[in-house]
This record gives C-alpha cells, sequence and structure tokens, in this order.
C-alpha cells in the first residue's frame, strides 16, 4: 500500500511539474507575442517628439539602502494627449521581489509630458522607461 501511494505521489508531483512548464511556456510565448506587436499609438510615439516637462526622480527605498541592494525596474506608462501619465506597470524588474517597484511606480506617475500639439495627436501613448537604482 506504502508503495502504491508514493507512486501516486510521485504521478501527481510529476503532473503538477508538466502543468506550470506548460503554462511557463504559454507565457513566455504571450510575452513574445506581445513584444513582437507594434501598438498604433506606439507608431505614432516614434514619428513625433514628446518632450518631458516633470520628471520626478524615485526615492531609493530605506530596505534597499540598508541592504547596499541595486537594480532596474522597467516600466509601461500611458500618456494621455494632454501629457499626463494616466497608468504605469511594472514590466520587469532586475532582482526578484519588488523592493524598486513602489518607488518607481510612484515617481512616474507624477511626470508630465508636452504632446505635439501640432500633429493633432488624440490617442495615448505607451512608452516603455528603466529607472535605475544606483548606490
Amino acid at each position: 500500500k506504502n508503495d502504491a501511494k508514493i507512486a501516486e505521489q510521485k504521478r501527481k508531483a510529476e503532473e503538477a511539474k508538466l502543468r506550470q512548464k506548460a503554462e511557463q511556456e504559454r507565457l513566455a510565448r504571450q510575452i513574445q507575442e506581445e513584444q513582437n506587436s507594434t501598438p498604433q499609438n506606439e507608431i505614432s510615439s516614434k514619428k513625433y517628439q514628446w518632450k518631458q516637462l516633470v520628471r520626478t526622480e524615485p526615492k531609493y527605498p530605506r530596505k534597499a539602502l540598508q541592504t547596499k541592494t541595486t537594480g532596474w525596474v522597467d516600466i509601461e506608462l500611458t500618456i494621455d494627449s494632454s501629457g499626463k501619465v494616466v497608468n504605469a506597470k511594472v514590466i520587469k524588474t532586475s532582482i526578484n521581489g519588488r523592493v524598486f517597484h513602489n518607488e518607481a511606480l510612484r515617481a512616474v506617475r507624477k511626470w508630465v509630458f508636452e504632446a505635439p500639439t501640432d500633429y493633432g495627436i488624440k490617442e495615448n501613448l505607451t512608452k516603455k522607461v528603466r529607472l535605475e537604482f544606483k548606490l
């Protein structure tokens, strides 16, 4: 009986590993597809210059300072036609954990851009930025 239980547990563990691997592969494909597609608003951002009027720098998180942790955070911003950041999300980070996430997001949400109004842009702009935290 014990051998049967152990065999069943091993089988279930293998199935769980396979499901996890399949999910990781699916997510990797999804990320690759998203990176390969270029939304229309990103195309227009390449044609026109969006001048940054306000740039708030992130504060170094106390916990990261104490542990002398450095790193970077990639953030995707959505900027409306008036130049305000209306959405920001972390898309990649150099280290596991979220030590820099909150400060990076707090800073970029205060940024303001001057839209190239002479081109009549009305749609939102999506832009990716990297914020580095160095000591």
